[in-house]
């Protein structure tokens, strides 16, 4: 299974995981896999580290601009990349790696292990903020921001994948073949499950399809 989102997808605006994820990290790698059904809200999130405290980090949909958004916010300015938005009725796995360690670093951006075109909208300014909520997948934690169509295959990275890497994962590789500094991975496979941390919990969402089979990596970190 995948879970649905939405209201075409899902059970409604309301659908979200909330993980058990809370960590912060200067280097990271996201990883997940998208349907994109109707488009739904114009800024539905793929994820977002916010339930109830202010806004450090998401990446997000804009069927407005017919972009993806991944933001990082810093004491002075928010950071803000732009890409091409993933295509409608079809599985996507989008990556996304950041090094918060200094301003003049962009966000990098795959759709299946191909790393695409990174326009930077906004350049961040001081020092990256963090906040002690989780990470939720499928909205924010007030159920304001619904991604419209199926996610599965969250994973995070206390590192910065290669291009290798993504091409790997981009093709349906586990993300648990790729083990180092893996920090949290929520399959969505069955019973919703974080393999590396602590019982995400699930509101609202529907069972759909999951993406295509994963195999074995040509290679092993552990």
């Amino acid at each position: 299974m995948a879970l649905g989102f939405g209201s075409t997808e899902g059970s409604g605006s309301g659908d979200r995981v909330t993980t058990a994820f809370t960590a912060h990290a200067t280097q990271r790698s996201y990883g997940v896999w998208a349907y994109r059904s109707d488009g739904g809200s114009s800024i539905g999130r793929f994820f977002d580290k916010r339930t109830s405290s202010s806004q450090v980090e998401l990446l997000h949909h804009d069927t407005s601009a017919n972009v993806i958004v991944y933001e990082r916010d810093y004491t002075i300015h928010r950071g803000r990349w732009i890409a091409a938005i993933n295509p409608v009725n079809e599985w996507v796995h989008i990556g996304v790696s950041y090094d918060a360690g200094d301003t003049a670093n962009d966000a990098t951006i795959y759709f299946n292990g191909v790393s695409q075109v990174v326009t930077e909208f906004d350049a961040p300014a001081g020092s990256p903020l963090t906040n002690p909520d989780p990470y939720c997948v499928g909205n924010r934690g007030d159920g304001g921001r619904t991604y419209s169509g199926r996610l599965a295959e969250f994973a995070v990275w206390d590192r910065i994948l290669t291009a290798e890497e993504w091409g790997a994962i981009g093709s349906g590789v586990d993300p648990l073949s790729l083990r180092r500094s893996l920090v949290c991975y929520v399959p969505l496979i069955r019973e919703v499950v974080d393999l590396i941390g602590g019982k995400p919990s699930v509101t609202g969402g529907a069972i759909q399809t999951h993406p295509r089979a994963y195999g074995t990596a040509p290679f092993h970190i552990p």
